[in-house]
């Protein structure tokens, strides 16, 4: 995976694909898919971009909930810039 995303950046993929993004009382970011019960639980940003892991972990997941493929996901990391 050559290029990075920053956590603002996919925050916006994911409520754009339908997620709601959770509050929560530490500093981890939830995003929750109401309509397919997806929960994606991130670990607070430590630094400006996304690790891989969790990029291509959700990826993994979007596709496999059915809310986009795993192609259309990374068709969307893969065009913001940071």
């Amino acid at each position: 995976m050559p290029k990075r995303i920053s956590y603002r950046q996919l925050a916006n993929i994911l409520i754009q694909a339908g997620f709601d993004e959770r509050k929560t009382k530490g500093a981890h970011l939830v995003f929750i898919h109401q309509e397919t019960g997806a929960r994606i639980v991130l670990p607070p940003p430590r630094q400006r971009s996304v690790p891989d892991v969790y990029v291509r972990a959700i990826g993994k997941m979007v596709d496999e909930y059915g809310i986009m493929t795993r192609e259309e996901f990374f068709e969307l990391v893969f065009e913001k810039e940071l």
